[in-house]
């Protein structure tokens, strides 16, 4: 059975397609328009972003980091 490739539910019947990207409603298929795009980011680009952020100052207080990143 097929799983929605943004909340992981699985999909019985149906579901809407985008490409390869597959989704068990009108809503998930909305925010996995952001899985399109993230997979166009070289994951270099992506990595060298994350480190930086993680080494910069908190953003809240602008304390020293390392600021955890999810």
């Amino acid at each position: 059975m097929a799983k929605c490739s943004y909340c992981g539910s699985t999909i019985i019947l149906g579901g809407r397609k985008q490409g390869e990207l597959r989704f068990c409603n009108a809503r998930c298929e909305q925010n996995g328009i952001y899985l399109a795009l993230a997979d166009q980011l070289p994951a270099d680009l992506v990595q060298k972003q994350v480190q930086a952020i993680h080494a910069g100052l908190c953003p809240k207080c602008q304390g020293n980091g390392p600021v955890d990143v999810h």
